[in-house]
Parts: C-alpha cells; sequence; structure tokens
C-alpha cells in the first residue's frame, strides 16, 4: 500500500468513528426528547378534559418537537462532515508529540502541487512514522461514547415501557 492511501486510511479511521459517535449521541437525543414529550403530553391529556383540537394540538407538538431534534442532531451534523484535514488536526490536538506534521502531510495530500511530488512522498512518510504508536481507533473518547450509548438504551427501553403503559383508545 502506498504511503498516501496508509495515511488516508489512518485518518478514515477517525472518520467512521466520528460518525458513529454522531449516529450514537444524535440517537440519545432523539430518544430523549421522544420520552420527554411523551411524557408531558400525557401528563396534559390527563390533566382535564380536552378537545379534541387540543388533543391533535399535543400531538402535533410532539411531532414537531422530534423532527426538530433529529434535524439538529442527526441530519445537520452528519451533511457536515470534516474534511482529511480536520480530523488530522483533532488527532494531533489529542497527540501533541505529532507537532503538526500529520496535517501538513494531508494537505499536502489534498492540494497537489506539480513540484511537491518527492516531498509530500517524504513528509507522509514522516507522518507515517511519526503516526506509528498512534492508536486512531480510540481517537474518539470512549467514555462519553458509552454514556450516549447507554442512555440510548435507557430511553429507548423507557420509551418501550412507557407506550406499552398507554391504555388502548380508540379516538
Amino acid at each position: 500500500m502506498s504511503p498516501h492511501n496508509e495515511l488516508l486510511q489512518r485518518i478514515g479511521i477517525v472518520r467512521s468513528r466520528w460518525k458513529a459517535f454522531l449516529w450514537v449521541r444524535g440517537l440519545a437525543w432523539v430518544l430523549g426528547v421522544a420520552v420527554a414529550s411523551m411524557l408531558i403530553g400525557l401528563a396534559v391529556m390527563n390533566s382535564g378534559n380536552l378537545s379534541g383540537w387540543a388533543v391533535n394540538g399535543v400531538r402535533l407538538g410532539v411531532l414537531v418537537a422530534i423532527v426538530l431534534t433529529v434535524m439538529k442532531v442527526l441530519v445537520l451534523p452528519l451533511r457536515r462532515p470534516p474534511t482529511d484535514a480536520q480530523l488530522a488536526r483533532f488527532v494531533e490536538e489529542r497527540n501533541p508529540g505529532l507537532e503538526d506534521r500529520l496535517v501538513s502531510a494531508v494537505e499536502a495530500l489534498d492540494k497537489p502541487k506539480a513540484d511537491h511530488g518527492p516531498f509530500a512522498y517524504l513528509l507522509t512518510k514522516d507522518a507515517l512514522e511519526r503516526t506509528k504508536k498512534v492508536r486512531f481507533g480510540d481517537q474518539i473518547n470512549k467514555r462519553k461514547f458509552n454514556a450516549f450509548a447507554t442512555l440510548s438504551g435507557v430511553f429507548a427501553l423507557s420509551l418501550l415501557i412507557v407506550s406499552m403503559s398507554l391504555p388502548y383508545s380508540s379516538r
């Protein structure tokens, strides 16, 4: 494998972990808003004798809250993926010993110039040598990832319990 491809593959590992983190965090937010909206909706509906318009208003409010949350925490962040240079900067912030070599190599790959052929190759080789001990798969905070994954599970279970405990209504 060429050094250029190897370097981009290492950056790709960080990108895939970043996407997984966004999905887990977004899922936790969406499920949390769904549970909170459902509980608020149930409290409002059980507070008294509501007209059909009020019931439909509560339903619409719950739907709007969930859709807005999906847009804010899933759709928008996933539509703006970071560039390879941004991910390289992210890795360097967590590994100060790299001294901007990873970002320089990635930028040289992103913007190749005709006269930088041997220089870009040597820069990439140096970056690969410097990042030998860097664990690219561990750059995303595992504690936060696991916390959001646990929250997603708790909220999914809560949503299931709340929806199963609802009385059947033929409205």
